[in-house]
């Protein structure tokens, strides 16, 4: 989005957010030039919360063009890292992790492979299960049926000793996230494209809600 583009998005979302509250945590992840904006709207709000969408792996110091988490932290409370969009490395996530840790942001940790697990697993963070195959595209869902991911949050949690701090993404949506909310052992989820759309992205929230 650009900046008239955000702006217009929060000033529907608010719109939509008169006389309504929740007992969830609801993060928004807008594109660094932007946290700004976002992070003064959030203010707001008690629930709702501002991510960087990603951070620097390296310290402080001459790195042209990173964002370091001692300047997103001014912005936000949480950072997405290794997402599976940008294909990172291991060492890179974790360096990436580390760096979150640091500077006071919770980290959104991302896998696609439970397998990696034991690695980038942390005490506090929380981990995002990526679902590449399922996540939309220019606009099309193609939601995995909610059985398969009952059983895959479960195998997660009991193989890997994930005990809270678990969520899902891949094509979350009005027409699952009802039946997504329901799924005990899950704890949250993401929204790609359908949260470009405030009126999408509310009817998420009041259905996890």
């Amino acid at each position: 989005m650009t900046l008239s583009e955000v702006e217009g998005w929060l000033a529907e979302f608010e719109h939509l957010l008169e006389g309504f509250s929740t007992d969830l945590a609801v993060v928004l992840a807008p594109p660094h030039p932007y946290l700004s904006v976002v992070s003064e709207f959030a203010k707001k709000y008690a629930w709702l919360f501002v991510a960087a969408q990603d951070i620097s792996a390296f310290d402080d110091g001459t790195h042209t063009g990173e964002v370091g988490g001692n300047q997103l932290k001014d912005f936000a409370q949480y950072c997405i890292v290794g997402h599976s969009e940008r294909g990172e490395e291991l060492d890179v996530v974790l360096q990436k992790v580390d760096q979150t840790f640091a500077s006071g942001l919770l980290p959104i940790i991302c896998f696609v492979e439970p397998e990696k697990l034991t690695a980038v697993k942390r005490d506090n963070a929380v981990l995002l299960w990526e679902d590449p195959g399922n996540i939309s595209h220019e606009g099309v869902f193609t939601p995995k049926p909610v059985e398969e991911i009952v059983q895959g949050v479960q195998k997660i949690k009991e193989t890997y000793g994930v005990t809270e701090g678990l969520i899902y993404g891949g094509s979350i949506n009005r027409q699952n996230a009802q039946e997504l909310g329901k799924i005990g052992e899950l704890d949250g989820g993401i929204a790609g494209g359908a949260s470009l759309d405030p009126q999408h992205f509310f009817d998420l929230i009041s259905a996890f809600s």
